[in-house]
């Protein structure tokens, strides 16, 4: 390379652009190259790239003006991180999850919300309620029925 410019702030901003919208092993492939951003033939080589943009500034990085255009002379500029996070393409909108409901959670067997009990977690999984310990005077009735 006859430029001596290979290790420069404003080399690797060019080939980081032309990898991104050339390469689909590129991690950014997705968000340039593969959404049909492309780069113009004159700027495939670096010195041409140089001269129509010149030396990076120090704290920028190249912009796209046109979001929606590729890389070329016109489209493009040396901007700082506050200027290009005014010019983001809209991205759509999540869905929000639904609210939590405050309180205990709903009650899951329809059964136990008569008496005001939580399912057991057997019940949950689907199994059959094993039975309950017996309380201490039915325990003691029992001990004297015997």
């Amino acid at each position: 390379m006859a430029h001596n410019m290979s290790f420069t702030p404003t080399y690797r901003s060019w080939a980081n652009m032309v990898a991104r919208c050339t390469n689909p092993k590129n991690i950014g492939w997705g968000r340039y190259g593969g959404r049909g951003i492309t780069v113009c033939d004159r700027w495939r080589k670096f010195d041409n790239f140089f001269a129509d943009m010149g030396v990076r500034p120090s704290g920028s990085s190249l912009d796209r003006l046109d979001n929606d255009r590729g890389y070329e002379p016109g489209n493009c500029r040396w901007a700082t991180g506050s200027e290009q996070a005014k010019n983001r393409r809209p991205r759509p909108k999540k869905e929000k999850p639904p609210k939590r409901r405050r309180g205990r959670p709903p009650l899951q067997n329809p059964s136990t919300a008569r008496v005001g009990f939580r399912c057991t977690p057997q019940e949950k999984r689907g199994y059959k309620a094993k039975a309950k310990p017996l309380g201490v005077s039915a325990w003691l009735r029992k001990l004297a029925d015997s």
